[in-house]
């Protein structure tokens, strides 16, 4: 050992005195061979090493910049998220709580807003990550999108990741304990009582999860061993149990977002007929003899006794003066035309806006079907791989669609019309309807219910984005490690499930109108049918006992 670092030693001091070396030569050279020009040739030396970057400033400034935009990205998430929840949540004046409530209440509430800002930041992972593979396929040596890198889409994959198993496996229970504890008997209220029995309980329940994950594990696999393995928490506990979250949260998805989607037509609709404001015909009428009466008042002026006014109060005044009168009746029919108009504009509207509107949602639900029955046939030929693998990020390389740019826009409105209707089919279940979110009146249970089903219902968008084939963009981090997507007959599942859901909804969405007019036109005529026939006599039930007999006999 010694031998070796004095022989380090010794290289090192001989490579430090060439360069001494090579610096005095140059500094001679560049004088005037006297070594009189060495300042200049010194400021020269220290500009070019200024202008050569260092590996490790570089990875700094870089790793800076990420962390700032991660920073305020999230810090943007949040206060919408704050936002939101304070829009949902209840607050009961009526009811007086103390200072420890108070305290558990506002944890409560930070932490549901930070889990809404992660569910936020999980349904954007691949509309971001697709947006900026195309913005540096078109402008790739850019100085403006430099900072738009593989380095900062991994990391955010990276941070999201963590920050869902952290929301669900650990902040959203101490939420919901830490509200609902009171303290360990014969021990002083406080928070402390309360913290401390939060945690007995979620170290129970961790506990339990343990033993139920071992059952399951041990189930499916027949391995050797697998005791030990339980208490490996960082490299098969916490993976195998949001292993098993997101394959939950995947079953919610194509269970809801088929609903969702036959649903939305409705909500659309009902929104769009109620938003056009229009002319009744009894209103118009109304205001046609208001300026009748006008007129026939400015005809009048020239009488001794003025007909009794018909306007409403704003016009009722009766001693006006024919140049007043014309005024006012010409500013009440210029009213008149522009409400026509507004009238006629918002009636163009509704009749050509709605079927519109219709129509695109009707070719996203169409195409988001053709993707996925595409997806399905790739998969049984075996020309698509399962979503599985998880390579290196590249960004700006290639384009992820066929189509380019148009293309890449075209999956980024699947993937948000796959949010939308996931959440609006969720929350039309039935089961759902009792915590569903009313402004100003979901309390603290339901609040924390909803940001954990939500939170779970994003984190699987990804996942079902890239099993179903809407997106081939590769699923980053540990996304892409999930032991399910690397199972054939369950992705093959999925996409056949929501294939079947989609068409079966849809089917129902629009035949269900035409089978109640069908049933209410074969319940009508039944019922004239037999009306006829009591009519002619010919159902005219028994009147007694003997005609029951005769009935009988016969």
């Amino acid at each position: 050992m010694e031998k070796d670092t004095r022989r380090h030693t010794v290289i090192d001091f001989d490579s430090q005195f060439d360069v001494f070396q090579d610096a005095y030569i140059f500094l001679w050279r560049a004088g005037d061979g006297e070594g009189h020009n060495w300042k200049s040739s010194l400021s020269e030396i220290a500009m070019d090493s200024d202008d050569e970057p260092d590996i490790r400033e570089q990875m700094f400034h870089n790793t800076v910049r990420e962390n700032i935009i991660f920073l305020l990205f999230f810090l943007a998430l949040y206060l919408l998220s704050i936002l939101v929840i304070r829009y949902y949540f209840k607050k009961d004046r009526s009811i007086h709580l103390d200072n420890e409530d108070i305290v558990a209440h506002r944890v409560a509430i930070w932490i549901c807003s930070f889990s809404v800002a992660i569910s936020l930041g999980a349904s954007l992972l691949l509309p971001i990550s697709i947006i900026s593979n195309e913005i540096l396929l078109l402008y790739p040596k850019s100085y403006y999108v430099q900072w738009l890198n593989s380095s900062l889409i991994q990391g955010l994959w990276n941070i999201i990741f963590l920050f869902t198993n952290i929301n669900i496996f650990l902040l959203l229970p101490f939420a919901y304990f830490f509200t609902e504890a009171e303290g360990f008997e014969r021990h002083k209220k406080g928070i402390k009582t309360r913290i401390y029995e939060t945690c007995t309980v979620l170290a129970l329940l961790a506990t339990l999860l343990m033993g139920i994950i071992y059952l399951i594990f041990s189930f499916l696999h027949e391995e050797k061993y697998i005791f030990y393995r339980i208490f490996n928490l960082s490299d098969f506990y916490l993976p195998f149990l949001y292993s098993c979250m997101s394959f939950l949260g995947v079953l919610f998805l194509l269970i809801c977002t088929p609903v969702g989607c036959a649903k939305l037509f409705s909500v659309v609709g009902d929104i769009m007929v109620k938003s056009y404001p229009r002319l009744t015909p009894d209103d118009y009428f109304k205001r046609k003899l208001e300026l009748e009466a006008l007129q026939h008042r400015l005809s009048c002026t020239s009488s001794f006794k003025l007909p009794a006014p018909l306007t409403p109060t704003w016009l009722n005044r009766t001693k006006l003066s024919p140049s007043e009168l014309q005024d006012e009746c010409k500013e009440y029919e210029q009213s008149m035309k522009r409400l026509e108009k507004k009238s006629w504009i918002s009636l163009m509207q509704r009749y050509m806006s709605h079927p519109g509107v219709m129509l695109i949602l009707l070719v996203l639900t169409g195409m988001a079907t053709l993707m996925v029955m595409n997806n399905t046939l790739l998969l049984l030929v075996g020309v698509k791989a399962l979503p599985v693998t998880s390579k290196q990020l590249n960004l700006g390389i290639t384009s992820l669609s066929s189509l380019g740019p148009i293309g890449a826009v075209i999956e980024v409105i699947l993937i948000l019309y796959l949010i939308l209707t996931s959440v609006i089919g969720f929350y039309s279940l039935p089961f759902v309807s009792s915590i569903r979110p009313k402004p100003h009146h979901t309390p603290m249970t339901h609040l924390l219910a909803n940001c954990t089903i939500l939170l779970l219902l994003s984190s699987a968008v990804p996942l079902l984005s890239r099993t179903l084939g809407i997106s081939n963009f590769d699923l980053l981090g540990e996304y892409g490690r999930i032991e399910w997507l690397g199972n054939f007959y369950l992705v093959l599942t999925a996409n056949l499930v929501f294939v079947a859901a989609l068409v079966l909804c849809l089917c129902y969405k629009f035949t269900d109108p035409m089978k109640r007019e069908l049933m209410h036109c074969l319940k009508t005529g039944w019922n004239f049918l037999t009306t006829a026939c009591n009519k002619a006599g010919l159902l005219r039930a028994p009147s007694n006992v003997e005609d029951l007999d005769d009935h009988k006999t016969d």
